[in-house]
């Protein structure tokens, strides 16, 4: 038998990583949770500070210990910044990656399995030792493609210093990995390019927990206020999440405006495109249809989805979305049976293959009006069955105990 197949100690080191408390990154959190209970032993190793949780871990120290979940936590301290601070994000980035090199015994402990994720590539220099003086596969987790991202979305130039360096880490991270794990799925030309060998590419959207799926009400205020919308006869699409640019919730507005009247949009999130969305709104005249709630817990989130008819879920128009992408509120909106309106355009998403809703070029506000008025010929029967594909494809593909031992069977495979 191979020493795969038997308990395992599994090093995860993410910057970023959160949990069930903490909130994103939940990625890390889902595999490792999968992994406990499985049987093995699983470390995560992650900064005291990331500006993507919504609660941070108590560090009075240089690091501290914290057993989650049976998942043993690894907090090193960290600077604070502001994440609007890109400077603040960086200098982050460096001090983890120095205090990857600290002498804390569970940094000098042997693993069978060790995983960088990323989009941050630097941790992979004290990341790749360990694996070494372990003698253990090195697993790359890519969330995010760094530096394209950062050059496609962000606009940085690919001739500034800092994109060098996150250039240079990728090609070693590439280089380095026995198996790549990327949320990505079209990545693995581009990745060979970078130096990752051939058959050493795992495609693997964000995973759910399908055997604890939550559901918690929702606010008594929040469940009044869909019920009155409903009452009246309003045809409800909804969006839970994050209200930043990326998330291309102008689209929906301006779709708004093209539509019936009975039509409304209702927001569960807050975020900086709060007002300019507000406004565009007033200035389109469906201000009245344009409805905002307080940001509600993640297992609240599938009551608010049963309040509405339709979900949607957007992104700004990039070159970067032919790498493919995998959005967890796209999981939560297809394991609650909604059908999806779905404006990002990355070829082979669930959308499509799951035949669960609608899929149309990100920032095409035609195309998602048009989605939408199909959506409303449909009879409720109709909307069920196409949220029922949606469930169903989920659950199968997206199965965080599935992806966890995948992995774990892919190294076994590349190692024999």
């Amino acid at each position: 038998m191979s020493a795969l197949s038997q308990r395992k100690r599994i090093l995860i080191v993410s910057h970023y990583a959160g949990g069930a408390r903490h909130g994103m990154v939940y990625r890390n959190y889902v595999h490792a949770r999968e992994w406990v209970k499985a049987g093995h032993e699983v470390t995560v190793v992650a900064a005291s500070y990331s500006h993507t949780r919504r609660e941070q871990p108590v560090v009075p120290g240089a690091h501290a210990l914290e057993h989650i979940d049976g998942i043993r936590y690894l907090w090193l301290r960290t600077p604070t910044y502001s994440p609007k601070s890109m400077l603040g994000r960086v200098l982050s980035m460096f001090w983890f990656t120095i205090r990857m090199y600290g002498r804390h015994p569970v940094l000098r402990e042997s693993y069978d399995v060790v995983m960088l994720s990323v989009p941050q590539p630097f941790a992979v220099y004290p990341t790749r030792a360990i694996a070494r003086r372990s003698a253990a596969p090195l697993v790359l987790d890519i969330r995010d493609l760094w530096p394209l991202t950062l050059t496609l979305l962000g606009g940085t130039s690919s001739r500034h210093p800092f994109i060098r360096l996150v250039g240079a880490a990728e090609r070693a991270a590439c280089s380095a990995a026995d198996l790549v794990t990327a949320v990505p799925r079209n990545a693995e030309a581009y990745l060979m390019s970078r130096g990752l060998r051939k058959g050493r590419f795992l495609p693997m959207g964000n995973g759910v927990m399908v055997d604890e799926l939550g559901c918690e009400q929702l606010p008594a205020q929040h469940r009044e206020y869909l019920s009155q919308l409903r009452a009246s006869g309003a045809f409800l699409i909804g969006y839970a999440g994050a209200v930043g640019l990326a998330n291309a919730l102008h689209v929906a507005v301006e779709a708004l405006a093209m539509l019936s009247s009975n039509v409304h949009l209702v927001i569960v999130g807050e975020g900086p495109e709060r007002g300019a969305l507000q406004s565009n709104a007033e200035r389109l005249g469906i201000q009245n249809r344009l409805h905002w709630l307080i940001p509600v817990r993640r297992d609240q989130v599938p009551d608010f989805l049963e309040h509405v008819d339709v979900a949607y879920a957007g992104a700004l128009a990039s070159p970067l979305y032919q790498y493919g992408a995998s959005f967890t509120k796209l999981n939560d909106y297809m394991m609650a049976s909604k059908p999806v309106v779905y404006a990002v355009g990355d070829p082979g998403n669930g959308v499509e293959a799951s035949g669960c809703g609608v899929s149309c070029p990100a920032e095409d506000v035609v195309a998602v009006a048009d989605g939408i008025k199909w959506l409303m010929r449909l009879s409720a029967d109709e909307l069920a069955a196409l949220g029922d594909r949606g469930h169903n494809w989920c659950a199968v593909h997206q199965d965080a105990a599935r992806q966890a031992q995948q992995i774990l069977d892919t190294l076994e495979r590349g190692i024999e």
